[in-house]
């Protein structure tokens, strides 16, 4: 089994503090991309690296099929994000908001699944 439980943990924080941020009227625009960022970096050097190989052979594909999702939505939200701040920065309501809160809801809920392959 692997031992990526604490990587979870911190992947599910850095989701949940991006989200804390979008739901603040006056959230610091600064923060809200470096915390972006960090979910984006965080996913690609830890859950991302983890390959196939890696994981129990009963998994593998369940896994990787988790991973190709999860790594679409990290994607999205890269792109959302920047759509959002560029809202925020022209003085407007940004429309990603929602949206956004969604997609790393579905984040959260992949990375629970990932999770729960593990302990499999």
């Amino acid at each position: 089994m692997l031992s990526t439980t604490p990587v979870f943990r911190q992947f599910d924080r850095v989701i949940q503090v991006l989200q804390n941020y979008l739901e603040q009227e006056d959230a610091n625009l600064q923060q809200v991309r470096l915390q972006g960022d960090k979910l984006k970096e965080m996913f690609q050097q830890s859950l991302l690296k983890i390959t196939e190989e890696q994981v129990p052979e009963a998994i593998a594909y369940e896994w990787r099929s988790l991973q190709v999702e999860m790594n679409r939505l990290v994607k999205l939200i890269t792109t959302d994000l920047a759509f959002w701040q560029s809202a925020r920065q022209a003085g407007s309501p940004p429309k990603q908001t929602a949206r956004l809160l969604a997609n790393l809801k579905k984040l959260q809920e992949f990375n629970q699944a990932l999770k729960k392959l593990v302990q499999y």
